[in-house]
Order: structure tokens, then sequence, then C-alpha cells
């Protein structure tokens, strides 16, 4: 996996991909969803996609934030899952917790 830099990431420009990607989420049952990096630079224009399945999975276990996999920071973020088109990823040391995990919706059926 290679990885671009990324420019100055902020919590805000996560929230706000985080909160799009959600609503594009509750607005279709398609089996496959295309999504915004969550990776936090500014007016990203990268989408991630990945299935209806594994996007429920990821976001019921709380397990990060879903990027394309290009952006990636290695040495502050670690993957806990890759696919195809999109890597879910963590912060290292104190940015590790995914600080939504306790609003993110739980989308069990």
């Amino acid at each position: 996996m290679t990885t671009t830099p990324i420019r100055r990431t902020t919590s805000g420009e996560r929230e706000l991909a985080l909160d799009a990607n959600e609503r594009a989420w509750s607005m279709t049952d398609a089996d496959s969803i295309e999504l915004d990096c969550e990776c936090g630079r500014a007016a990203c224009p990268e989408t991630a996609e990945l299935s209806r399945q594994a996007y429920e999975r990821i976001r019921n276990s709380r397990a990060g934030f879903i990027v394309v996999p290009e952006h990636v920071r290695l040495g502050t973020e670690r993957v806990t899952e890759a696919g195809d088109r999109y890597a879910v990823v963590q912060g290292k040391g104190p940015a590790r917790r995914n600080p939504r995990a306790m609003m993110l919706p739980d989308h069990r059926s």
C-alpha cells in the first residue's frame, strides 16, 4: 500500500465527511456504497467504495474512519480493516479513539 502525504487534518473535516456518509447511507439501499473519504484533509475529493454489509459492520463496531487506501497515515494511524477501495483507520497513541465513537448510530437491523 502506498501513502500520500496529507495536509493538515482536522477533526472538523472528518466530522463533515462522516456526517455526509451517514446521510448517504440512510438514503440508499444499494448493495454497494460510494462514500466520501474520511481522511480529514480539507475538501478531499476522493471516494471509497464498499459493500453495504461492510459499512454496517464497520459502523456497528465503531472501528474508525473510512478512507481511501492512499490516505492512510502510517505514522499516526493503524489500519484495522482493508478492502480493494477502502481502509478503516484508527489513530495511534492518544488519538487512537474515534472522537465520535459513542455518537455513531447503530446500523443493526
